[in-house]
């Protein structure tokens, strides 16, 4: 699974709201800048200036979500339904429905540079801290639950994860596809110290560049690049063992699909469906 360093900013500006608010509740979505500033506080407190501009922002950026990108995520689902009444999407296809996806994302990134930079500006030296105490603690639980298990178990806690997840998708899974997820696992191997490595990475250069929060430009420049460009920041190691794991993904996706039954096509359909119902019923207003 890919994951994203910059969701703690994210986290910070809206709290993951314009994320996740596909699947969140409606109230949660609507009442996004009460919440967000308590949520926010998992990572570093706020004042009550900060929290009003947290609000203020969350408000904005809910606002151009709900209207902008919604509609364009509910059509996306409706085409997807469509396509499986007709197809079993191959690799090709499922590597033109992840761009999309990752397309949704950096929108939603982009629009998150400017929020982003005007709060962390606002941080004092001990908030700064804060944040830093908060997020090594984290790094520390991460390692403890990723890293430290013997191979053997990491494999078979990434392999019970991603049943779990696709039992959603699909529903039981047969005895093929439980191989195929056992062998997708085993094929990752030991790869969890390099996202971990990559998290504490970025978290560097963001603290190297909360050095320089009072110096506008400058930082607003940093600010794009940690948001926008992480990849910029990756060994190539890691840069060639995320490719590797996108392409696994991939073929790994267009196995279970083609190895699905019509049962488990339609119960992913009603998924999707579920899903653009929810996206449908968010208030706009």
């Amino acid at each position: 699974m890919i994951r994203f360093s910059t969701r703690l900013v994210i986290t910070l500006v809206v709290s993951t709201v314009l994320l996740s608010g596909c699947s969140s509740t409606r109230l949660a979505y609507n009442q996004a800048s009460w919440w967000a500033p308590w949520a926010a506080r998992d990572y570093l407190p706020l004042d009550r200036s900060q929290r009003s501009l947290l609000r203020s922002q969350v408000n904005e950026l809910r606002d151009w979500h709900c209207a902008t990108e919604i509609p364009r995520y509910s059509d996306w689902l409706r085409q997807r339904q469509q396509d499986l009444d007709s197809q079993r999407p191959g690799e090709q296809q499922l590597e033109l429905w992840l761009e999309d996806m990752q397309s949704a994302y950096r929108a939603v990134a982009q629009r998150l540079v400017i929020p982003a930079a005007d709060l962390l500006a606002t941080l004092d030296d001990d908030q700064v801290q804060r944040l830093k105490d908060n997020l090594a603690e984290k790094n520390r639980e991460l390692k403890e639950q990723y890293r430290e298990p013997s191979l053997t178990d990491q494999i078979s806690d990434r392999e019970e994860r991603l049943l779990e997840r696709l039992e959603r998708w699909f529903g039981e899974l047969n005895r093929d596809q439980q191989a195929m997820v056992a062998a997708w696992s085993e094929q990752r191997g030991e790869q969890n110290s390099g996202w971990l490595d990559n998290r504490q990475r970025w978290q560097d250069n963001l603290f190297a560049s909360l050095e320089q929060r009072n110096q506008q430009g400058a930082f607003m420049d940093q600010m794009e690049s940690l948001l926008l460009a992480p990849q910029l920041l990756q060994t190539p190691e890691y840069s060639q063992q995320s490719q590797q794991s996108r392409a696994q993904g991939i073929t790994l996706a267009a196995e279970l699909l083609g190895a699905a039954d019509e049962q488990q096509i339609h119960h992913l359909q009603s998924e999707l469906a579920s899903l653009q119902r929810r996206i449908e019923g968010l208030d706009c207003s």
